[in-house]
C-alpha cells in the first residue's frame, strides 16, 4: 500500500476527482472483457467494447474517451507484443500479444486527461503479467467522487471542462491545431450542424484519440448558444447502433466503418481528410458549400487563433459569435419588435436572408430555440 501512495502523490494533488476506474483486457477465449472495475456497479453493458477500439489491436498504444451512462471516461490503451517476451507456446496462447486497456470515469471528459501518465504506468504494470490491482483500488479510494444525478451530467455546455488547464497539455493544443487546420473554411459547416444540435460523426482509421478529442471541439463550437449543445457520446461502435439510433443528437466518432453505410445513423459524417457528407436533402443543401458569409466568419475565428495559436481563445471567439447571434434572434422575438429577423441583422452575423441556405439553417435555429419570430422577406428569391 505505501507504493500506491508514492504513485498517487506522484500525480499531484490537484488532480480532478472521478467516479471509479477499470481495466479491460482481451481474452483469446471470450474477446473483449472488464476484468477490474471499482465500484463494480460502474461496470455498464459494452464498456468492455469502448475501452478496447477496434483496430487498438494493430496499435502499440491509443487512447480513447468514451461515454458510460451519464459518467464519461478516459482509458489508455496498450499492447504488449510477447514474441520477445514469452515462451512460443504462451505467446501462441495470446496470440502473440498481450492488450490491456486502463481507465477513468468522471463527470467532465476534459478533466479526466491529466490522469493519462497515470493510466498508462498501470497498463505497463499489468501487462508485466501483475493482477494486482491495490494502486488502482487506491487511486480510486483517494479520488472518488460520487456518481452525479440527473440529466444535468450530460449537458455539454458545462461539463466539456476544455480550459486553459486541458490546453496546457500539448498533445490537446496539437489535436486542436489539426482540428481547425484541417477542417479550414469547412469549420463553420460544422459549426452550423453543431448549433443546430445534429447528429455528427467522426468515422476514421486507427488511432481513435484525436478522433475523440474532435469531437470534444466540435461540441465546444456550440457552447454558450442558450440551448444545450449535442452531448458528446465520444467513442461509439456497432454496439452502439441502437442507442444512437434513439438519440435526437450527439457527437460521436468510430473506427468502425460500418456506421457510414448506415445514414439514418448521422446527419453530417466526417472521415478521414477532413471530408463531409450529409444524410437528407436539408442537410445536403446545409453542407454542400462554404457561403461568403462562412469565409468571413472563418477569416474573423483564424485571426483570433492565430494571434497567439491559442485553442481558448479561438474557442472563446465562438462563444462570442454564439452569444452574439442568440442575443439577436432573441431580441428579434421580443416585445418590442415586430417578431422579424431582419435582413440588416443577418447581415451582421454573416448571414444572406435572400440565400436559401442560410435561411433555412436560421428558421431552424429560431425553431430550435423556440422563439416565436420569423425572417424578413427579401425581394428576391432564396438561392
Amino acid at each position: 500500500m505505501a507504493e500506491a501512495s508514492s504513485d498517487i502523490s506522484a500525480d499531484g494533488d490537484s488532480l480532478p476527482a472521478i467516479a471509479g476506474a477499470f481495466v479491460a483486457a482481451f481474452d483469446t477465449h471470450v474477446g473483449n472483457l472488464v476484468e477490474w472495475c471499482r465500484p463494480a456497479e460502474l461496470n455498464r453493458p459494452g464498456l468492455e467494447f469502448k475501452a478496447i477500439p477496434s483496430g487498438a489491436h494493430d496499435l502499440d498504444e491509443d487512447f480513447v474517451y468514451l461515454r458510460c451512462g451519464r459518467l464519461f471516461g478516459l482509458a489508455v490503451c496498450v499492447k504488449r507484443d510477447l514474441s520477445l517476451l514469452a515462451s512460443p507456446a504462451a505467446a501462441a496462447a495470446e496470440r502473440g500479444a498481450r492488450v490491456r486497456s486502463v481507465g477513468v470515469l468522471g463527470r467532465r471528459p476534459g478533466p479526466l486527461g491529466r490522469h493519462a501518465a497515470f493510466l498508462r504506468r498501470q497498463a505497463d504494470r499489468l501487462l508485466d503479467g501483475g493482477s494486482d490491482y491495490s494502486e488502482l483500488a487506491a487511486f480510486v479510494d483517494e479520488r472518488r467522487a460520487d456518481e452525479p444525478d440527473g440529466d444535468d451530467a450530460i449537458d455539454a455546455n458545462a461539463l466539456l471542462g476544455l480550459g486553459l488547464t486541458f490546453f496546457s497539455d500539448q498533445r490537446h493544443a496539437l489535436a486542436f491545431d489539426a482540428f481547425f487546420e484541417g477542417f479550414g473554411e469547412q469549420l463553420m459547416i460544422l459549426w452550423k450542424f453543431m448549433l443546430l444540435r445534429k447528429r455528427v460523426l467522426f468515422c476514421s482509421l486507427p488511432p481513435i484519440g484525436d478522433s475523440c478529442l474532435f469531437v470534444l471541439f466540435a461540441c465546444a463550437l456550440a457552447a454558450q448558444t442558450g440551448a444545450p449543445a449535442p452531448a458528446p457520446e465520444l467513442f461509439v461502435s456497432v454496439a452502439d447502433i441502437d442507442r444512437l439510433r434513439g438519440l435526437p443528437h450527439y457527437a460521436a466518432c468510430s473506427t468502425e466503418s460500418i456506421l457510414l453505410h448506415k445514414p439514418d445513423l448521422w446527419h453530417l459524417a466526417i472521415t478521414d481528410g477532413w471530408r463531409m457528407r450529409a444524410s437528407g436533402p436539408a442537410n445536403q443543401r446545409l453542407c454542400s458549400a462554404v457561403t461568403a458569409g462562412d469565409r468571413r466568419r472563418f477569416a474573423s475565428a483564424s485571426a483570433e487563433y492565430r494571434r497567439r495559436r491559442s485553442p481558448a481563445d479561438a474557442l472563446r471567439w465562438f462563444a462570442d459569435l454564439n452569444r452574439g447571434l442568440g442575443a439577436a434572434l432573441e431580441l428579434a422575438a421580443g416585445p418590442a419588435e415586430d417578431h422579424r429577423f431582419s435582413a440588416e441583422a443577418a447581415r451582421e452575423f454573416g448571414f444572406d436572408l435572400g440565400a436559401r441556405a442560410d435561411r433555412e439553417f436560421l428558421a431552424e435555429l429560431l425553431r430550435l430555440r423556440g422563439l416565436d419570430a420569423s425572417l424578413a422577406e427579401t425581394s428576391c428569391c432564396p438561392l
